[in-house]
């Protein structure tokens, strides 16, 4: 595929190159791979600067990676980019700021690193025009070039490196959180303007992924097909029916906002959304990218989905309700430190509403995301190369690995009395 042009580049860097320095060159390269991401086309950046005035002077180099919408109409419509690619922008933008500088007001020692640096960005050429058009790009920083990687799906996350994954998810949590509770007015008036109501995920005019008919009835085929999932296929489908409808409603709606946890989430934590960088083999750091579909609703759907689909079997088999004690602990602290009261952020609390969550959204939401996140090599595909044929085939071509991912969690759901 050949790589696209990015108009007026250089002023989108207006914030990162200083203004005594030029761009001297513009390398670009394809950074996203068939399956790695569905709702943007990437590509990495080398910037090479120098001081405007004296051209033997050293070089300097900015690298960079640029987010460009998809060529692909139907994944426009599908990712309902109008919104998605705005929501993005404003969370590097907009929401970032506005928690970091509300932590450095609650005296916090905490400034949430835990994502890339914003190098600039645009819905289009006209600043002035706040419509999307097919200018929009969102560039941050190339973590590559610092040493962070995106590990094998398969592979999962062991326990030490998915504590430090939910440490970080915390943070971000308990500080919107905590704002929420603690400055109504600045909630309303910098964040609650990007959490309008819209749908995602929609096949067509008519259909939606998630309640798609072929969605479920693949979902409820691997299910049966398990020993102990088949003595519960009743609950199993009514839970799924219960799913299907919360799902069925737009991102943001209300239904979502009255949890008493519910919070700037993610939305999409899985292991292509998270890079890793590792010292001696080990891992020490954690970046989370992809804030597209973020919304505003309870941190257990982040939570769920993330132990879900991103773990290693063993830690999701032995560890699972010791991990989200230590998620809880981990907020609870982060909201003491912002000076915001716990008292109605218990763990019993927070014990209710994973049974509630688990049971309304969570289930089947992670269960529909599984097929493509463990699609096998021959049902892979490009973005601009999507269509909703190929996204249905996925999911009635599930591999082994993806099956008993998904008996692994419909037994923990039952086990824990969530279905």
């Amino acid at each position: 595929m050949e790589i696209p042009e990015i108009e007026n580049f250089e002023n989108l860097l207006f914030d990162v190159i200083p203004q005594n320095k030029k761009i001297v060159r513009c390398e670009k390269s394809r950074l996203s791979a068939p399956g790695e991401n569905f709702a943007s086309l990437i590509l990495g950046i080398k910037v090479t600067i120098q001081k405007k005035e004296n051209e033997d002077l050293e070089e300097e180099t900015i690298h960079s990676v640029a987010k460009l919408l998809p060529s692909n109409n139907f994944m426009k419509s599908f990712m309902n980019i109008s919104h998605t690619v705005r929501n993005e922008l404003a969370f590097y933008q907009t929401i970032l700021p506005t928690l970091r500088k509300f932590q450095e007001q609650q005296g916090s020692n905490k400034s949430l690193q835990a994502f890339p640096k914003f190098h600039g960005g645009r819905l289009s050429l006209d600043q002035a025009n706040h419509t999307l058009d097919n200018n929009a790009v969102i560039l941050l920083e190339n973590l590559n070039e610092d040493g962070y990687f995106v590990m094998d799906n398969y592979a999962g996350f062991d326990l030490e490196v998915t504590k430090l994954i939910l440490s970080k998810m915390a943070e971000l949590h308990s500080t919107f959180l905590a704002l929420k509770e603690t400055q109504r007015e600045v909630f309303e008036e910098k964040l609650m303007p990007f959490f309008d109501q819209f749908k995602i995920f929609q096949l067509d005019e008519n259909e939606g992924y998630m309640t798609s008919e072929i969605v479920i009835n693949a979902i409820i085929n691997t299910l049966q097909e398990d020993e102990l999932c088949s003595l519960y296929m009743n609950k199993i489908q009514q839970t799924l029916e219960t799913c299907v409808h919360n799902l069925g409603l737009p991102k943001n709606s209300p239904k979502f906002q009255e949890d008493v946890f519910a919070s700037l989430i993610h939305s999409d934590l899985w292991v292509n959304n998270i890079m890793v960088k590792t010292y001696l083999s080990k891992i020490v750091d954690v970046k989370i990218l992809d804030w597209q579909l973020y919304e505003y609703a309870s941190v257990v759907k982040d939570i769920l989905f993330f132990l879900c689909s991103s773990t290693q079997e063993v830690v999701f088999k032995n560890n699972f309700d010791d991990l989200f004690k230590f998620y809880h602990e981990e907020l609870i602290a982060n909201l003491k430190e912002l000076k915001c009261d716990t008292d109605k952020f218990s763990f019993n609390a927070f014990q209710e509403e994973m049974k509630v969550v688990a049971g309304e959204s969570a289930f089947f939401y992670s269960m529909m995301a599984l097929p493509s996140i463990f699609a096998s090599d021959g049902n892979v595909w490009d973005v601009h190369e999507l269509s909703k044929e190929r996204l249905l085939g996925q999911v009635q071509q599930i591999s082994d690995f993806c099956k008993n991912r998904m008996w692994l969690i419909a037994r923990k759901f039952i086990q824990k009395g969530w279905i």
